[in-house]
């Protein structure tokens, strides 16, 4: 119902402004659509068919199913990276263990899942149901169920046994023995020498001093999985610090697997 409004002679009226607003309004709509119409009949613009806007939402939910597995694929790989290398376990050797910290964390595969995450991202907006809710929370949950998809998978084995490892395998193969960092298993063991086998089936003997870290002390066993921080001089390896690992070498394929 229009309001009254009161005229400048002082008597009231009704406020027709907006039923003239509404009115330019329409007007305007149909001479927008009058003219769109002109140029279709003109061909001057030509209408695409029904397929191309199926096959545009086909390939548009297609990349984003594909970017999402991607994102989870690499989370899960990323799990299995900490899993099996254990970075932070050099952080107890303090400042020795800092090279093979970072040399040794899934930096590669965090980007790899990050930038899969991104690309889907910029799928979803492309949907109009994102409009209608708050964006930041559909990302958290998008973030959300990748990390815990990721680590489920993880956890049930799955990247272990039903995906191939040739290619995880060949990038951190080089992470388990460097320049200043050891990774093995105990084949033997006397007072203040280790021989300790490699991934590479190859045995080295590690000798360490008094002034060497051992956060849970100087008692090995046959099998024990081992990390060590030291220095080379030939093939022996001498070791600055030493630390029980719980990385599940298995996931490797690890030849020091024989050993248990």
């Amino acid at each position: 119902m229009p309001k009254l409004v009161q005229s400048p002679n002082g008597y009231l009226r009704h406020d027709n402004s907006n039923k003239s607003m509404n009115s330019q309004q329409t007007q305007s709509d149909h001479c927008s659509c009058q003219k769109v119409m002109d140029k279709i009949n003109r061909q001057e613009i030509k209408m695409r068919p029904h397929c191309y806007f199926v096959a545009g939402s086909l390939l548009l939910a297609l990349g984003l199913f594909l970017m999402i597995f991607l994102t989870i694929i690499f989370f899960s790989y990323a799990f299995l990276h900490l899993r099996v290398h254990e970075p932070f376990g050099y952080l107890n050797f303090g400042s020795l263990g800092w090279p093979a910290f970072w040399a040794t964390f899934p930096w590669w595969l965090l980007i790899l899942a990050l930038t899969s995450l991104f690309f889907g991202i910029i799928l979803i907006h492309r949907y109009d149901f994102t409009r209608k809710y708050n964006f930041g929370i559909i990302i958290a949950g998008v973030v959300g169920v990748s990390l815990i998809c990721g680590f489920a998978i993880d956890e049930l084995g799955i990247n272990e046994n039903k995906m191939p490892l040739c290619c995880y395998n060949h990038l951190s193969n080089g992470q388990f023995t460097n320049d200043s960092w050891l990774v093995g298993q105990v084949s033997s063991y006397d007072d203040r020498k280790i021989d300790i086998l490699t991934r590479a089936g190859k045995h080295t003997l590690v000798i360490w001093d008094e002034e060497s870290l051992l956060p849970q002390g100087g008692k090995f066993i046959l099998g024990d999985q081992l990390k060590l921080v030291g220095q080379w001089q030939n093939d022996t390896f001498f070791a600055q610090g030493i630390a029980i690992s719980k990385g599940h070498f298995s996931a490797i394929d690890c030849p020091c697997d024989d050993l248990k």
